[in-house]
């Protein structure tokens, strides 16, 4: 698995077929995904889904609204595609 925060642009070439988890950002210009899909013009990436949750919920007020940023368990968990 493939863990990214991609731009708007670069998730709408994505084959949405292999995607585990997507969530766009408060502001609509980001999304944080999951995928077996390679992107190598992502503007980050990690390494599993506890850094990706990590970066979330420092930036919570971007991704979730409420500060409280995606935990790991809803990244492994949850088949979840929020703005698609």
């Amino acid at each position: 698995m493939n863990y990214y925060i991609l731009t708007d642009e670069v998730f709408d070439e994505l084959d949405k077929d292999l995607i585990d988890f997507a969530l766009q950002s408060i502001d609509e210009t980001e999304w944080t995904v999951t995928t077996t899909e390679v992107v190598d013009n992502e503007i980050l990436s990690f390494e599993n889904t506890l850094q990706l949750s990590l970066y979330t919920i420092e930036e919570g007020s971007f991704w979730t609204g409420d500060n409280t940023g995606i935990e790991v368990w809803e990244l492994e968990e949850i088949k979840y595609l929020k703005g698609i």
